[in-house]
């Protein structure tokens, strides 16, 4: 692939991820204007995602992202693409801080965790999981972390129909708990899992926010429970840290697009 092709394929990314940040349609100009590009490239790249369904353009020709890519239950394009671009280079610092592994994981409409992203320890005894399955919240530290920042009648939807089934000793199973833990999970900035899902699995979770200021994601660090006891407060600094440096790119990316209007 030549340099041109390369150039095009960013720009085709930078456009997306671009819709997926403004909460308004854009027309080429505006499109134009805030990638720097000029006019007539603007708007062939738009008459060639709109023609492949990847933008829609209204009667004024302003675009915007397809419900597809915006929707409840979308977990490609969009704002999920931007957050795993922006989380990645955070996890892989993480595994190599620590030597344990990283996740990614975001909320279903069904209340439930949906891991997008993985980040392995190359340690041989290691933390792994499938994260093609939604998980339940009440266990895991990513859930915790992101049920604990949803506005409260989220809180009370979950807490009315959600089945806090016990999965180990630990697992807190009893709402007056859970509440009080999610209490102070908002307080302190993170979540703490250990044994809650699976005996031997412990882990952090800090919450990610938007460009809104709204949870997006939780992301996590995890362990063998016998190293994680060795290395809490390495892991957790570590954690704090990177999850505040995707906080910051998401706050730069929303003043980015701010200052364009």
């Amino acid at each position: 692939m030549n340099d041109s092709s390369v150039k095009s394929a960013a720009r085709v990314l930078d456009l997306l991820e671009l819709l997926s940040v403004t909460d308004h349609a854009l027309g080429v100009s505006d499109v134009s204007r805030r990638l720097g590009i000029p006019k007539s490239s603007a708007a062939m790249l738009l008459a060639t995602l709109e023609k492949r369904g990847y933008v829609v353009g209204d009667r004024n020709r302003q675009f915007s992202l397809p419900p597809a890519f915006t929707g409840e239950g979308s977990y490609v394009g969009g704002i999920y693409a931007v957050l795993r671009r922006l989380a990645r280079p955070a996890m892989h610092a993480l595994v190599e801080a620590t030597g344990e592994s990283s996740f990614l994981g975001i909320l279903t409409p069904s209340l439930q965790l949906q891991y997008i992203d993985k980040a392995l320890s190359t340690n041989e005894v290691r933390y792994d999981t499938d994260i093609s399955i939604p998980r339940a919240l009440h266990c895991t530290s990513v859930g915790m972390v992101l049920l604990a920042h949803l506005p409260e009648p989220e809180i009370e939807r979950f807490m009315r129909h959600a089945d806090l089934e016990k999965r180990t000793t630990e697992t807190i199973s009893e709402g007056a708990a859970l509440r009080a833990e999610l209490a102070q999970i908002r307080e302190r900035g993170y979540a703490c899992a250990r044994d809650t899902n699976a005996v031997g699995v412990a882990g952090f979770a800090a919450p990610l926010f938007g460009w809104d200021g709204t949870i997006v994601a939780g992301l996590n660090i995890s362990a063998p429970t016998l190293r994680f006891d060795q290395k809490r407060d390495p892991m957790r600094s570590a954690l704090l840290e990177q999850a505040g440096a995707v906080n910051e790119a998401f706050s730069r990316l929303r003043l980015r697009s701010a200052a364009a209007d």
